[in-house]
């Protein structure tokens, strides 16, 4: 029935739903969107700050572990310098060159002379290894305060902040070589020395 239609009336109702949105309505609606919005963001950049210190964290343990690892590896092969033509073993506290039957860049079972480096740098400290061509590579970095150094046990239990220790009649191999810091960081590499080299022994990077 046309509602224009005498004797007709407009529902009251029909009425009401066909008005649209007041401007307050229309304010509130965009005030809870904003709301909404700004905690979303909010969540989102706490959940990826987070999520990018867990990445750095994750980083630096796996550095750390690798830099362990490599450095076990190398040291633990030592080999003596059996023609006295190499230098033999030599350390102080920020550097350590030897031969090893285990370098990360050489042959196995091939002595290669190798090269551990703590050197200064723009953070702290670094840990380099230098090997065949004398090439460089940073192993591991150390903040500010937490500084490595290196120190050598011989066989008697006697430690030295230098190898080959100046007392007469020390043996070319130390017993065990520590690599610590201030901080808690501390790595003992025991020295195999008691193996006998192959018959084809030979030397790269002398």
């Amino acid at each position: 029935m046309n509602p224009d239609t005498p004797g007709c009336s407009r529902s009251p109702l029909n009425w009401r739903n066909s008005r649209g949105f007041t401007l307050l309505e229309i304010l509130v609606v965009l005030v809870i969107v904003g709301l909404t919005s700004t905690l979303l963001y909010q969540m989102s950049s706490f959940f990826f700050t987070i999520h990018n210190r867990v990445l750095i964290h994750v980083d630096r343990q796996h550095e750390a572990m690798l830099s362990r690892e490599w450095l076990s590896q190398t040291v633990s092969h030592m080999a003596p310098d059996y023609d006295q033509r190499f230098g033999g073993v030599t350390g102080n506290s920020n550097s350590l060159s030897f031969l090893s039957l285990s370098s990360l860049d050489g042959e196995q079972g091939i002595a290669q002379r190798v090269q551990w480096i703590i050197a200064p740098s723009v953070a702290g400290s670094e840990l380099k290894y230098q090997g065949r061509n004398e090439n460089v590579w940073t192993v591991a970095s150390f903040k500010r305060g937490a500084e490595l150094v290196f120190r050598f046990r011989d066989g008697s239990g006697t430690w030295h902040n230098q190898w080959p220790p100046e007392k007469a009649g020390a043996p070319d191999l130390p017993d065990l070589i520590l690599l610590s810091n201030r901080v808690g960081y501390t790595l003992y590499i025991p020295v195999i020395s008691d193996w006998s080299p192959p018959p084809s022994f030979e030397v790269l990077g002398g």
